[in-house]
């Protein structure tokens, strides 16, 4: 909840009530991205491997295209 908490007070609070659900919902798929969470779904070969897959499971989950370089 803390950690949550500080990333909405960083960010300026709620300006529209409507947003603040998806709002939080990302900051808390993120978080679990980021302590690796979704690990169990990517392959497990290499760091860098992991990484990309990461990213493209964010994407996916909130639709964003990406072009890799």
């Amino acid at each position: 909840h803390a950690p949550i908490k500080k990333l909405v007070v960083a960010t300026g609070g709620f300006k529209i009530r409507k947003r603040a659900c998806s709002t939080i919902q990302g900051f808390e798929s993120l978080r679990m991205l980021n302590k690796g969470q979704f690990d169990f779904w990517l392959r497990h070969d290499e760091r860098e491997t992991i990484v990309r897959e990461r990213s493209a499971v964010m994407n996916r989950l909130f639709n964003v295209e990406v072009i890799y370089s």
